[in-house]
């Protein structure tokens, strides 16, 4: 004799809840590996690093270019590491450096970033 409608339905709802409690369990296992807490230390160190540099030159571009050519300092790093710095005039030698680095984890899949604000003057 066939199954009813009834338990096919149950069926197929213990079959999608088994999924999700398999994926949520797979997810959490990789979460909380020892690889995971290591892979965000190393990349909000790189962060760090590549907000140095960033800072580093854009005083440099705006000791030798000016704030024209400096305004907007984009670059692209490998595995995904992206750095934004805004150079904006606030009076006639005072300026705001504004630096962004972020990088998506390919461990837990979160972005992570690193926003500086820096006042400079002209004679820096």
């Amino acid at each position: 004799m066939g199954k009813s409608k009834v338990e096919n339905g149950f069926v197929g709802f213990y079959a999608v809840f088994m999924l999700i409690f398999v994926a949520m369990f797979l997810e959490y296992i990789f979460i909380l590996s020892p690889i995971a807490p290591l892979s965000h230390i190393h990349a909000k160190t790189q962060l760090e690093v590549y907000a140095k540099n960033a800072y580093d030159f854009g005083l440099v571009c705006l000791r030798d270019l000016g704030v024209g050519e400096c305004g907007l300092l984009e670059m692209e790093f490998e595995k995904g590491y992206k750095v934004s710095a805004r150079l904006h005039a606030i009076e006639d030698s005072l300026y705001l450096l504004d630096i962004t680095s972020s990088v998506k984890n390919p461990v837990t899949s979160n972005t992570q970033r690193v926003v500086r604000r820096h006042v400079l003057s002209r004679l820096q």
